[in-house]
């Protein structure tokens, strides 16, 4: 008898311990990647942790709005500035202390720039895709947890999406093989070799090639003031206190968009300057930039390839400054 129950001991362990053996295996398979080559993709996170300590000078955070407006390779290219965009799809203002966080754990850079396009967002307003794009691809540390759950508002949730994610993103398998949908594309070669991705996206740039005529009138646009959600406030009181910390220049600035308006922009000011904080709107600046509808944008929000150019050419001599 006691064989009996010895031996159904160790079966039930066995099959416990091969349950969760394939459960963390298949894990990545679910884990969205959104792999596109129209740059809706998240962030290649393994690209940056695997530079060397303290190799950076300049870091950029922000959502969309920033990896496709800020060129790093051509600030390194042609003028000699070392830096990365470190932005997301969909990274509000309160989840970039996460990743500046994380960033400071291994590079000490002279200046951190931040893109308040996402400044207007609640942690209400993000959905499961732009969670996903901003946490997965993350290494997982307490950071980690800590954001999740300050941005979900729930412990188990957040532990979840850190723990989890095949339980998260059970319903991928309807998915896994569908390339045209961006919230479904999907790359299994990427789970086995990330790195065969580097090359598309230098630096953590990813440009917008398409161009869509815009009707960008920054100047005409909307006086209203709009408010600054607390979330987002004590997060821009986050980000400035870490690189005061650590003597670090930071920049808020905002790209053009066409759906940026004037009173958005004083919102911002006025909150910054309270604070004592740096903020150059660009869009202020577009007769400067040379910033025109019909070529410098892919959408409302976003620029092109032509825009990213000119974005990344002024910032270059704010920078050295």
């Amino acid at each position: 008898m006691k064989k009996k129950r010895f031996r159904l001991f160790i079966k039930v362990v066995a099959a416990l311990v091969s349950f969760w053996a394939v459960f963390f295996l298949i894990q990545p398979f679910f884990v969205p990647k959104f792999i596109q080559y129209e740059a809706e993709s998240t962030v290649f996170a393994h690209s940056f942790f695997a530079l060397p300590e303290n190799s950076v000078d300049v870091l950029f955070f922000g959502s969309s709005e920033m990896y496709c407006a800020v060129d790093s390779d051509r600030l390194y290219s042609k003028y000699g500035v070392n830096a990365w965009n470190f932005g997301s799809a969909g990274q509000t203002m309160a989840v970039t202390p996460y990743y500046l966080y994380e960033a400071l754990k291994t590079q000490s850079p002279q200046t951190v720039a931040v893109e308040v396009g996402g400044i207007f967002y609640k942690n209400s307003d993000l959905d499961a895709s732009e969670i996903a794009w901003n946490y997965a691809p993350m290494p997982l540390t307490k950071e980690k947890i800590a954001s999740l759950e300050q941005v979900l508002g729930s412990k188990t949730k957040a532990h979840l999406h850190a723990f989890f994610p095949l339980l998260v993103y059970h319903d991928r398998w309807r998915v896994l093989n569908h390339q045209g949908d961006s919230d479904a594309g999907f790359d299994i070669d990427y789970v086995f070799h990330p790195e065969k991705y580097d090359g598309l996206y230098p630096r953590g740039f990813s440009a917008y090639q398409n161009i869509h005529q815009q009707n960008y009138d920054f100047a005409h646009s909307d006086t209203a003031l709009k408010e600054i959600p607390e979330e987002s406030r004590n997060a821009v009181d986050a980000i400035a206190e870490a690189c005061r910390r650590q003597n670090i220049r930071l920049l808020f600035f905002r790209s053009p968009a066409v759906v940026w308006t004037r009173g958005e922009s004083e919102s911002v000011r006025r909150f910054m300057e309270g604070r004592g904080l740096e903020f150059i709107d660009l869009n202020d600046r577009a007769d400067e930039l040379s910033v025109s509808g019909k070529t410098d944008f892919c959408d409302g929000k976003h620029v092109s390839l032509f825009g990213a150019v000119k974005v990344t050419d002024f910032l270059a001599k704010i920078l050295s400054a």
